[in-house]
């Protein structure tokens, strides 16, 4: 698709500089994906360059690396004696690249000033490590490792919220609110957010969701949040209800029902917002979230125990971290097998759990609200990209 657009914008005139850019942001923001990844992901770990991401989102990230690409491009072309000195390709990625370091050293500062001086929560994390048939098969087993590994963070003491992945829970539990946690939670204490399977008949059909809930101190769950951006044949068919012997040939497919609303989970006074499992990938989505929801915390409850042994649950992770400095709230990340985490508002790996490992995790989160110009305005360089492919459409250059 890139050389299709590229080609077509240089047979109307326009010269590299102008089309190679504008073409990657279209490719990036537009093209269809089931786990949008974006250029600016490998510098995950670079934290001073990825600052600006509270701006302009990942693709804000992505034009200031395209800009020193495209720079060492044309200055290849211009020793070959191609075309003339790119004076002003290369001050404008200096200053791109200067500027883009400067704004991540004041916005660390800025961020880690505001966390000293913001409340905090201590929260456990807690990671059983079963695989996805062994969980279904044993889900007795699956439960009392979550009451046993939380039972040994309520020893150590001080914890305001215990959080456990997503479908903890294997049993179908009630939609209608409130309902007593007794059978969850057993003996603990300490509030809990754990995912379950909710059941729920509508119309005369009975549905399935994939759902969250908040376990209060007193044993009664009074909030929850049903997954909204279901997962393609994980958790439905596309056309499985119009074509019922869809799902008998793809036996291992659920068959869960979208929910309808992105509000929080309100915990005491503080609001958080739970994108489950790859809805923390997708930063439209969880901009969505934020926009509606004002979360003082993030917290991404999740299963890739799918994946096995393999390099996708770190990509999710680090595809993840870009949430957290977008709108500067901590992301904490619950996960059945890892990898677990806590990822700080500048992007930081602050605690982090093995892969297939059973272990917990504990961190103290400091609770944010104030907005980002990327919550406000989303993916704008998206859309000048898009913008500028229109104009090199509509106006043909006379030389390339």
């Amino acid at each position: 698709v890139y050389g299709v657009v590229y080609r077509a914008l240089r047979m109307r005139g326009w010269p590299t500089s102008y089309v190679a850019i504008p073409t990657l942001l279209l490719i990036e923001w537009l093209y269809p994906s089931l786990f949008p990844t974006y250029l600016s992901n490998s510098l995950h770990d670079l934290t001073t360059l990825v600052q600006i991401a509270d701006l302009g989102g990942p693709m804000l990230i992505t034009i200031v690396m395209a800009l020193v690409n495209l720079s060492v491009f044309e200055g290849l072309r211009w020793s070959q004696g191609r075309r003339s000195t790119p004076r002003l390709l290369w001050s404008l990625t200096v200053a791109a690249t200067a500027l883009t370091a400067i704004y991540g050293d004041i916005r660390i500062d800025q961020i880690e000033s505001r966390m000293s001086e913001a409340p905090s929560l201590k929260v456990g994390i807690v990671q059983v490590n079963m695989g996805i048939f062994e969980k279904r098969a044993e889900a007795e087993e699956g439960l009392r490792r979550h009451l046993e590994q939380s039972r040994q963070l309520e020893e150590e003491g001080g914890f305001d919220l215990i959080v456990w992945p997503e479908s903890a829970y294997i049993s179908f539990l009630p939609r209608r609110l409130p309902w007593n946690g007794d059978r969850v939670r057993g003996d603990l204490e300490t509030p809990i957010i754990f995912g379950g399977i909710s059941i729920g008949h509508e119309g005369g059909q009975r549905k399935m969701y994939n759902t969250v809930f908040l376990l209060d101190e007193d044993g009664m769950v009074r909030s929850s949040y049903d997954k909204t951006y279901l997962l393609m044949f994980g958790e439905y068919l596309p056309f499985g209800e119009m074509f019922p012997i869809l799902y008998k040939l793809s036996p291992n497919s659920s068959r869960f029902t979208a929910g309808t609303h992105v509000r929080p989970l309100q915990f005491g006074q503080w609001r958080i917002s739970i994108p489950v499992c790859y809805e923390d990938v997708l930063a439209r989505f969880t901009r969505t979230m934020v926009r509606e929801g004002r979360p003082h915390v993030l917290m991404n409850l999740t299963n890739d125990a799918w994946f096995g042994d393999t390099q996708e649950p770190y990509i999710h992770l680090v595809l993840s971290k870009f949430r957290a400095i977008e709108h500067r709230r901590y992301l904490v990340r619950s996960t059945n097998s890892g990898i677990s985490a806590v990822v700080d508002p500048v992007g930081r790996v602050i605690a982090q759990s093995g892969l297939l490992t059973r272990e917990n995790l504990r961190s103290e989160i400091h609770m944010l609200e104030d907005d980002t110009i990327y919550t406000r305005f989303g993916d704008w360089p998206g859309g000048l990209g898009v913008a500028a492919i229109a104009w090199m459409v509509i106006r043909r250059r006379d030389r390339v």
